[in-house]
């Protein structure tokens, strides 16, 4: 997969940030992970335009457009999304959700004595 010799390939992103662009650049020319050397001189321009300002409606505009350009052109074929269900004591206080990163994060987690509600 590293060397761009395939045809398909299977492969997975986790965000390492909070920002749509931590999937959305991954696809640029100039990204090392964009595996299978696709190129689209469109995209590129659009993700830098994201990239170039903090106005959200631009960004997320531009992200938008790219995102189109790249399965039209199938560039990627999106299989699955992952996903998981978390039950928790109504004893259990203290626990963090977290979008991006370790989640949950239990670091500061504690459990009250007594019967559960």
């Amino acid at each position: 997969m590293t060397s761009g010799e395939f045809d398909v390939v299977s492969a997975g992103w986790g965000p390492d940030y909070a920002d749509p662009m931590t999937f959305a650049d991954l696809y640029a020319s100039w990204n090392e992970n964009n595996r299978g050397r696709w190129k689209n001189e469109r995209y590129d321009a659009l993700i830098r335009r994201a990239q170039g300002t903090t106005d959200p409606r631009t960004r997320m505009d531009a992200m938008a457009a790219a995102e189109r350009i790249l399965l039209d052109d199938v560039a990627i074929l999106p299989t699955s999304e992952g996903g998981a269900v978390y039950t928790r004591s109504p004893r259990l206080s203290g626990v963090v959700r977290h979008m991006v990163g370790t989640d949950p994060d239990y670091t500061r987690a504690r459990f009250e004595r007594g019967e559960a509600r």
